[in-house]
């Protein structure tokens, strides 16, 4: 299940990634702006990657899989804990 949950942020980070920046912009940070003032996300996406390269997509990866990799464990710990007691 760790490398399910890793697996899932892995694909899932790029969207996120969008999402932060369209955030970031709506807050006036002008950089996270300029790259995501597409209509849609794809077009979003397609401009990150033509500014930053395919890295910039997943730039910042590592401290999120330091955060999902522990809450992995723990929620299925406690998951098992409860179905055992339950």
């Amino acid at each position: 299940s760790m490398a399910a949950g890793a697996l899932a942020q892995t694909v899932v980070y790029p969207l996120d990634l969008i999402r932060r920046r369209v955030q970031m912009g709506a807050a006036g940070a002008g950089a996270s702006a300029s790259v995501v003032s597409d209509a849609t996300w794809m077009a979003s996406l397609r401009n990150v990657i033509a500014q930053e390269g395919v890295r910039g997509v997943m730039a910042g990866i590592t401290p999120t899989f330091a955060k999902v990799i522990p809450s992995v464990m723990i929620t299925k710990t406690v998951a098992d804990s409860l179905i055992a007691y339950g």
